[in-house]
């Protein structure tokens, strides 16, 4: 058989066939030319050399053009190609709708790796996810120019940066558990569903860990495109040559998960340089790459904007909480939409108030991880674990193994040491740093605690390979370079406390009860032992911190001595012990016992988990009430002794934080939080800050009421509340205003002063309320209709509205006792047997009131005398004027006053003897007042009403003067006055019940 014969490229042919052409080009004319002229070549033999060559330098051009043309057509033709094929695999074959689908559902449930307990099925991802900020320590040469964009420090959804950005490089650290892939999972079930969020970009999310070995084989040469469509869910489903082209053309939001999960340090760094090249590869693209903090501690990936993962704050906590309920309910059937929804609030409120109510567990809430292992417990238990040390326990074996077997992390240097061995060593350090007074434990210290431990081990592995696997796995975290710290103080008091169990180290524990740095190791040791020999120590002890210690213990531990727990009951009775000593050392044990429970919410802020209660805020008023000094009057209202203190006045805050300090004498000590502290949204896990209203220390560390727009006021009553109050106090008071009405006519007539008196009230009127009396009825008609009468006839008469200079009601006024009128009054129980001076500055009051009512004839009207007056009256109110604080009203009817006596504009006559008059009706207000305000004598609602009339009296006065003189001094003491006024209706709105006195207190340790 004769061989085939060779074919040669069909790229050899054209070059073949082109080169030939050329040669006859260059020839063949010159040639043709040569032989037709040759007579003329010979005389010009310069000229026809240069022709030639000119001819074969325009031929060498063409020739240089038309290869140019060819290989440019050549790759526009593959391009177009490429584009067409694109087009038809994306739309035709739908390989973009298949990417996008298949891809949502594997991102679409949220992952519950390393929990124990764990629901029927996985939830669907909720809407709550964790915010990232920028690194305020970002270097690199954007880095100023991203300092201007995007503020160093304040949480973002990650949106806000990749929204900011079409392309860039961005890593976020956070540590174990606080959301980073859930984070990545849900950017890309966002853009896989085709919402608004940035949809021209594709997303790529890679699990690093799954893909370390293809990545490290070097034969393989595997990119991005590769390993994203080698996942089940994908293979042989979607061509990595369609999404490479993508990523080629800069269309896609590449997400690279877990840098710190694929190995070792040698590992690491080298799966770090293979996303380098594929940033390098596919520059026109985003990326996001997540890890714990130590995956970038080689630095491997630089001119990245570095971004961190916030902890949930306590509106996330609930939505997160509310969200997942809402999941369990809808997905389990058993129930229709609306009911779905009412069992997910219930159960979701149900949870959200056990962790208000323990405050440590709230703290470690913020961690999404921790969050989803609290609403599983509680979920599937049906309750939270019966203690503390359950969930603890639950959470610490979560770290240290579970989570990582589940990934298929495993270091090797440690894969020999059992889970029991572990915990064993990770106690060994945690009571290291207890006895140290740590929280951060420098590397060298901790190797030596750990080779100490190690040496009863028979496993060959070192110290520092037990750091390192504890930190990767997140039992330990990197605060500062060269330490190491637990992800919260509680797991290092927890995992303490397993330590001094397993070795029954009673003896340690009793050394320590006057110490509060052992306070919750030893709470939580007695969840696991018996607590017997530590509350006797307690006692024994006598020390505040040791009472409310053994108290605590008492609560729930494993076993006590009856009589131990007899004796604590012995010690805390529900009524408040009358003697000085008694009362005093109930007051120090209950302050102890219920302000220690803090919440750390920052570096230097730790605020008490719950504010102050009413069982410590009765105490304190005890307290001050043996010296003399009487409670709040809205502040006595029964409520239970756990709930916190409402009603609490600004006057009683500093002499309270006083009172708190005073029982100890080892340093501790509270403060109010500023303005600013509470601002932050973390305060809301110990207080509802959008809903009460706070005392925060303002200038000068006084105390200012801290309430968020929308919270109800609760030192300002209502208009509607104000308008009634002003009407009931004229109603209550009407025979005062009846006595001051027959008193200016008696006393400015030249008749007897006694008979023009008697005579004010006409036979029509007696009778009416005699007969009204005398059968049981309702008097108040007949007195309003006489009231009607009389003020009628005085406006009609007094064509000259004003008093009289002369007249001088102080001098006579106690002439209106010995009248028919007042006798017939007290007789039928409208005023005492004895007028007071309170009744007398009502009776000046309204004298001072009628010549401004008098003024007022806009709204004037026969047959409609008393209805003019109590409208008059209620004008005196303003519902937008400021109120002023309680304590400061003597001081403001002293400015009002001195306001009044100093301004030059009021003219001689009717008006000086008004402003005389309403100088007198302050001063009787402040004398009123005083021995309330000051807190020499309780709460009288009848002095009250009379000082509510006698300001309405100010007011409308200061009013009149103000407008005729038109003094600006004037207008702010009607301003003064007013506020008064409000503050006074306040106080009566709240002591009735009628206005919800809210203020709380809560304490930070200073």
């Amino acid at each position: 058989m004769s061989p085939a014969p060779s074919s040669r490229p069909a790229s050899s042919v054209s070059e073949t066939i082109v080169t030939s052409v050329l040669a006859t080009l260059a020839l063949a004319p010159p040639g043709l030319v040569v032989s037709q002229a040759w007579d003329w070549i010979q005389d010009n033999p310069v000229i026809s050399a240069l022709a030639v060559i000119a001819y074969w330098m325009l031929l060498a051009v063409v020739s240089l053009f038309g290869r140019v043309g060819r290989e440019v057509g050549d790759r526009w033709v593959k391009r177009i190609a490429d584009r067409v094929d694109l087009l038809i695999s994306g739309v035709l074959l739908g390989h973009r709708r298949a990417y996008l689908r298949r891809s949502q559902v594997d991102v679409r449930d949220l992952e519950l790796q390393g929990v124990i307990t764990q629901p029927a099925f996985a939830p669907r991802l909720a809407p709550t996810y964790v915010d990232v900020s920028l690194d305020p320590r970002a270097t690199g040469a954007a880095a100023e120019e991203l300092r201007t964009r995007w503020e160093p420090g304040r949480r973002r959804p990650l949106d806000h940066f990749l929204d900011g950005d079409d392309t860039g490089v961005f890593t976020i650290s956070g540590y174990p558990g606080s959301g980073k892939t859930s984070l990545l999972r849900h950017a890309m079930d966002q853009r896989c569903g085709g919402g608004v969020i940035r949809r021209h970009q594709l997303p790529v999310l890679l699990y690093l860990r799954d893909h370390v070995e293809a990545i490290l084989d070097v034969d393989r040469r595997a990119n991005v495109a590769d390993l994203a469509v080698s996942v089940p869910w994908l293979a042989g489903k979607i061509p990595a040559t369609w999404l490479q082209r993508r990523l080629e053309r800069g269309k896609c939001l590449v997400m690279f998960d877990g840098l710190d999960e694929v190995g070792d340090a040698p590992t690491r760094r080298k799966v770090a340089d293979w996303v380098g090249r594929q940033m390098k590869s596919y520059s026109a693209n985003t990326f996001v790459i997540t890890s714990r903090p130590h995956g970038f501690d080689d630095n491997v990936l630089r001119n990245t904007t570095r971004l961190h993962i916030r902890s949930f704050t306590v509106q996330q906590i609930s939505d997160f909480v509310h969200r997942w309920y809402y999941e369990i309910e809808r997905r389990q059937g058993d129930h229709p939409e609306q009911l779905a929804r009412a069992a997910a609030r219930r159960n979701a409120d149900g949870l959200l108030d056990r962790l208000r109510r323990r405050p440590a567990l709230y703290d470690l809430a913020s961690n999404p991880l921790l969050l989803t292992m609290i609403a599983n417990v509680h979920k599937y238990r049906g309750a939270l674990p019966g203690t503390r040390a359950e969930l603890y326990r639950e959470m610490c074996e979560m770290l240290l193994v579970r989570r990582r077997e589940e990934k298929g992390v495993i270091n090797p240097a440690v894969v020999d040491l059992k889970t029991s061995q572990r915990l064993m060593l990770v106690g060994k350090l945690a009571l290291a740093m207890m006895d140290i007074r740590v929280r951060d434990i420098d590397a060298g210290t901790a190797r030596r605690v750990l080779d100490d431990a190690l040496r009863r081990v028979p496993v060959e592995v070192t110290a520092q390979d037990v750091l390192d696997d504890l930190k990767e796995g997140g039992m330990l975290i990197v605060r500062r370079p060269g330490s190491y710290a637990f992800p919260h103080l509680t797991l290092q008091e927890y995992m303490a406390s397993i330590e001094l169990s397993q070795h029954n180290r009673v003896d340690l524990l009793a050394e320590r009860v006057d110490d509060p740095w052992w306070r919750e190791t030893i709470l939580l040791w007695t969840d696991v032992a018996d607590a017997s020999d530590v509350v006797e120590e307690c006692l024994r002890s006598g020390s505040i911190h040791a009472l409310s210690l053994a108290f605590e213990c008492a609560d729930s531990p494993r076993e006590i001595e009856p009589a131990l727990r007899s004796r604590l009951a012995e010690l805390l009775q529900d009524r408040i012990p009358s003697d000085d000593g008694g009362r005093a050392m109930v007051a120090a044990v209950k302050v102890s016992h219920d302000l220690h429970e803090v919440i750390h919410l920052g570096e230097n802020l730790v605020v008490c988990a719950r504010p102050v209660n009413n069982a410590v805020w009765r105490l304190f008023q005890a307290d001050m009430q043996s010296q003399g000094c009487r409670p709040a009057p809205d502040s006595t209202r029964v409520g239970r002794p756990d709930r916190a203190a409402e009603g609490i006045w600004s006057w009683d805050v500093e002499p309270f934080i006083d009172w708190v300090n005073s029982f100890f004498d080892d340093g501790t000590a509270y403060r109010m939080l500023s303005l600013e502290e509470l601002d932050d949204p973390a305060v809301t896990m110990a207080v509802d800050t959008a809903r009460v209203p706070v005392w925060a220390a303002g200038a000068a560390n006084r105390p200012v009421l801290y309430r968020r727009p929308g919270a109800p006021d609760p030192q300002r009553a209502s208009e509607i509340e104000l308008r009634d109050m002003i009407a009931d106090d004229r109603r209550a008071t009407s025979a005062h205003l009846f006595v001051a009405l027959a008193y200016q006519r008696a006393a400015a007539s030249d008749d007897s002063f006694l008979e023009r008196f008697n005579r004010a009230l006409d036979f029509t009127h007696i009778y009416e309320f005699a007969t009204a009396w005398d059968e049981g009825a309702d008097t108040d008609p007949a007195l309003a209709g006489a009231l009607n009468y009389v003020l009628a006839r005085h406006r009609f008469l007094n064509d000259n509205p004003g008093i009289d200079p002369d007249l001088d009601p102080d001098r006579s006024l106690t002439r209106v006792t010995e009248t028919d009128m007042v006798r017939r009054f007290t007789r039928h129980r409208l005023l005492p047997e004895s007028l007071r001076r309170s009744d007398l500055s009502a009776i000046r009051a309204y004298l001072l009131l009628i010549p401004p009512w008098i003024a007022d004839t806009d709204n004037a009207r026969a047959g409609h005398a008393l209805t003019d007056f109590d409208a008059h009256l209620s004008r005196m109110v303003e519902p937008d004027s400021p109120s002023v604080a309680p304590q400061e009203i003597t001081t403001v009817l002293r400015r009002a006053a001195e306001y009044l006596t100093d301004c030059p504009g009021i003219r001689e006559g009717q008006h000086e003897s008004l402003r005389g008059l309403a100088l007198r009706v302050i001063n009787d207000v402040s004398a009123l007042l005083t021995p309330f305000l000051a807190r020499r004598a309780g709460y009288d609602p009848v002095v009250s009403r009379i000082a509510r009339i006698d300001l309405s009296a100010a007011v409308s006065t200061a009013d009149l003067l103000a407008r005729h003189s038109e003094d600006p001094d004037l207008w702010l003491a009607t301003d003064l006055l007013r506020g008064a006024l409000h503050t006074l209706i306040a106080i009566e709105a709240r002591v009735g019940g009628r206005l919800s006195p809210g203020e709380q207190l809560l304490l930070a340790r200073a």
